[in-house]
């Protein structure tokens, strides 16, 4: 689970930077920060989030998601997606904001499903590994 946060914080980082680019039409070179200090910027402070919140989820989900056989099949994938979009529609309640729209939703949802997708990934890979010994 760490590794997935370390992997995904400052994916989700990219990916919520061009959403607010291409979304919000600002200018990517306005502002103090850079493209890539704005992506460390938020990969640091977004690594606490993470293990706060992120790690006691994949818990939950993980014994939700116990009673599947296949553990990275299809249905165990969408079981899975189904409840950390769940996570990302309870954070984006939860959090206090002046609007709920699009752009705060998927500002919610990008870092929920990269740790979730790189996650995947990086379990998917361990078992694949186990099963050729």
């Amino acid at each position: 689970m760490l590794l997935a946060i370390l992997l995904s914080s400052p994916v989700a980082a990219i990916f919520i930077i061009m959403v607010d680019i291409l979304m919000v039409e600002r200018d990517p070179y306005e502002g103090e920060l850079d493209f890539w200090g704005e992506v460390y910027f938020l990969s640091t402070f977004s690594i606490p989030v993470y293990i706060i919140l992120g790690i006691p989820v994949t818990l939950i989900i993980d014994a939700l998601n116990s009673n599947t056989k296949v553990p990275f099949g299809f249905k165990s994938y969408l079981i899975q997606l189904l409840l950390y979009t769940l996570s990302a529609i309870a954070v984006n309640l939860l959090v206090p904001s002046y609007s709920r729209n699009v752009v705060s939703f998927i500002t919610f949802s990008i870092p929920v499903y990269t740790y979730f997708h790189v996650l995947f990934y990086l379990r998917k890979r361990k078992a694949v590994k186990f099963l050729r010994i």
